[in-house]
């Protein structure tokens, strides 16, 4: 239900765009500025939801200060990160073992699923 809203909201915004105009101006969009942004994007979440965490925590539990949750958020993050890519290597052996696709073109699909989630949300 997630991607129908956000599928919907994305075509509602490009409404009054051709497809053809949306292709050139994503064909010219610059890595030099995609990577910082990236960077600064994912460090302004890490760091902000580091303080909520810390700021949840002080209200609900014990005093839990900023610094010393970060050890604890990074460490949660990489958990995370792990389960992902786990994840997604059992849905490469599936597609391999299962349906016979080859391992690269398995963990393209992986890789295409996971760009397509990262844009939706």
């Amino acid at each position: 239900m997630p991607y129908c809203i956000a599928g919907s909201i994305i075509w509602y915004e490009l409404g009054g765009i051709h497809f053809y105009r949306l292709l050139d101006v994503l064909a010219s969009a610059k890595l030099a500025w995609f990577i910082p942004a990236t960077v600064i994007s994912f460090a302004i979440w890490f760091f902000g939801e580091n303080l909520l965490f810390s700021r949840m925590f002080s209200y609900f539990h014990a005093p839990t200060y900023y610094i010393e949750l970060m050890p604890v958020t990074a460490a949660a993050y990489s958990l995370q990160l792990i389960n992902v890519l786990g994840a997604g290597s059992a849905f490469v052996v599936f597609l391999h073992n299962r349906k016979g696709a080859n391992w690269l073109a398995a963990g393209v699909t992986v890789l295409f699923l996971g760009f397509i989630d990262g844009l939706v949300l």
